[in-house]
């Protein structure tokens, strides 16, 4: 089995040996690594051409934001299977060995992911999945978006996507702002099985490291709701997806209600309010909190 690994870069002088060194020290060697240098300001280009090793291709590109980054390491990928590690991760030594494993057990799927640690300063934790089997587990995920409506099983860093899934569905979204990732995911979900595991094999860290984005301001983004919005339409999900599909396109009405609510805007907030019809009993008390959050900064003015 044989991966390519995208890392896009971005000013990350400080920790991208430690992201690279994690590639390298996988326990497979089957792998390319395609360093997508997205207009580094820093030392950045200096520290990864200073690591040799053959399996590593540099691209430079002007700053063009992360996404336009990791498609273009996935254009220029030469295997069948595409991983896509940010810049201040890193895999755990049997990530990719792992992985390996899962597209041997679990042919059909077309994404296969592990779960991983999430540090932030003093802080570090394993993120807990409601709607999946308890640990330890390994199988398909029977509903990806029962399981999306709480903490978040796939993200990038620990994400392996075969290459047929790219060429059907599309690459990750340039023009989102916030949440391109996931927008992709539940795209890939409606036609692509998601094979998982509960053991962890990598590290998501969340210190504060330089983003790649190029666009740092705070928009509501319409794209990813207009997104799931045609998959429901179209019915192309799978059949035990569909109700939870729509609870999480209220999930991210409710999201968007909330940005307006603290941007000020009552009247958008009210009309996205609107939109938000569900029987689970969560949504529904976020949404009169919403409602009376509402009413409060009305009568405030």
């Amino acid at each position: 089995m044989n991966f390519s690994v995208i890392i896009p870069v971005y000013n990350i002088e400080k920790y991208i040996k430690r992201t690279i060194d994690s590639v390298l020290n996988q326990t497979v060697p089957n792998f390319e690594i395609i360093i997508v240098n997205d207009g580094s300001s820093d030392g950045t280009l200096s520290v990864v051409e200073s690591i040799k090793d053959e399996r590593i291709k540099i691209i430079n590109q002007k700053n063009l934001g992360v996404t336009k980054a990791r498609n273009t390491g996935i254009k220029n990928a030469k295997y069948d299977y595409i991983a896509c590690l940010d810049h201040d991760d890193e895999y755990l030594p049997d990530f990719l060995e792992t992985i390996s494993d899962m597209i041997e057990n679990f042919p059909q799927a077309g994404l296969y992911a592990t779960a991983y640690r999430v540090l932030k300063k003093d802080k570090s934790f394993i993120p807990k999945y409601t709607s999946l089997p308890k640990f330890p587990w390994t199988g398909i995920v029977p509903s990806y978006f029962k399981t999306a409506l709480g903490y978040h099983p796939l993200l990038p860093s620990s994400t392996v996507v075969k290459r047929e899934v790219y060429d059907s569905v599309g690459m990750f979204s340039e023009t989102i702002q916030k949440g391109e990732d996931i927008e992709l995911w539940a795209r890939a979900a409606a036609k692509y099985k998601i094979a998982f595991t509960s053991k962890v094999c990598a590290i998501w860290h969340r210190d504060g490291a330089p983003t790649l984005s190029n666009k740092q301001v705070e928009v509501i983004d319409y794209e990813f709701i207009n997104t799931l919005e045609k998959i429901n339409s179209s019915g192309i999900c799978f059949d035990n997806d569909k109700k939870y599909l729509k609870e999480f396109i209220n999930k991210k009405y409710l999201d968007i209600a909330e940005t307006y609510l603290k941007n000020g805007d009552f009247e958008n907030t009210n009309n996205i309010l609107k939109k938000v019809k569900t029987k689970k009993f969560f949504f529904k008390k976020l949404k009169m909190q919403f409602k009376s959050a509402l009413l409060k900064s009305k009568l405030s003015m």
